[in-house]
């Protein structure tokens, strides 16, 4: 047996070693001891796993030539959920969340200043608030909300969604007339899209453009934010993933052991 298995032994390198020798990711694990509400949480979150992105597109886009020398892709935010067509899915969350970061500058202000501010609300077993000294970068360089909202979403105007109709189980995300800037990847359009309705957001029909989710992987592509449900995770990757929110998943039994909201 040893000489029958041996032939397909290339090493032994366990992942302790890999991640020593500079090859895994850094990480670092928030536990909040204090939650004022869950919306704020949710919220809090959420914007700072969208600062965390805009870092990495900044820091991609200032060192163009070290990104080239090592492979690195442009760097790409996903979400995924667990429910899609259900009354309170986290895919609509994710759609809530945009919605609202594109069309209320000033609470996105509010929340980047208490972010960045250290004064969140959400605080560790110390008693300091998870974000202090986090985002260093952008602390240093200075927050332009017109730089986020044209890096990551092409522009500010409205939020507009479009079935793809050449792409089955596809919605595309845009602001105005822009570029698409994001694409939702879900199995029941139909259902999801009576949820949005209820929700007061209306999804257009698109019959000319082609795939977006089959087009992410092209250097060309103008999508930094992916959206779906289990359906794309199995067979499907990118070196293009930097940043995930992984909502609700891992709360029960079963191969996807995730927390509800993690960078990577």
């Amino acid at each position: 047996m040893l000489k029958e298995y041996a032939k397909s032994i290339v090493f032994d390198y366990s992942y302790k070693y890999f991640y020593l020798d500079g090859y895994g990711k850094d990480f670092s694990v928030l536990n909040v001891r204090n939650v004022r509400e869950t919306n704020d949480f949710q919220e809090g979150m959420f914007v700072a796993n969208l600062l965390s992105f805009y870092e990495q597109l900044l820091v991609y886009e200032q060192n163009k030539d070290l990104v080239k020398k090592y492979n690195i892709e442009k760097p790409l935010w996903i979400f995924v959920g667990t429910t899609v067509s259900e009354e309170e899915s986290d895919i609509i969350q994710i759609v809530r969340f945009i919605k609202k970061i594109i069309e209320d500058e000033a609470w996105l202000r509010k929340w980047i200043d208490n972010i960045l501010g250290s004064n969140t609300g959400l605080t560790d077993e110390n008693g300091k608030d998870v974000f202090e000294g986090k985002f260093k970068y952008i602390r240093e360089k200075g927050i332009d909300l017109k730089d986020i909202y044209e890096r990551i979403f092409g522009g500010k105007a409205k939020l507009n969604l479009y079935e793809i109709k050449n792409a089955e189980g596809e919605i595309g995300l845009k602001v105005g007339e822009n570029d698409y800037f994001g694409v939702i990847n879900i199995g029941n359009v139909s259902g999801f899209k009576r949820l949005l309705e209820g929700e007061g957001v209306s999804v257009e029909q698109d019959v000319i453009s082609g795939s977006l989710f089959d087009k992410i992987k092209e250097e060309s592509s103008k999508i930094n934010i992916l959206i779906g449900s289990r359906k794309f995770i199995e067979g499907w990757d990118t070196w293009r993933v930097s940043s995930m929110g992984l909502l609700n998943m891992g709360t029960g039994q079963g191969p996807q052991k995730y927390s509800y909201l993690e960078e990577g």
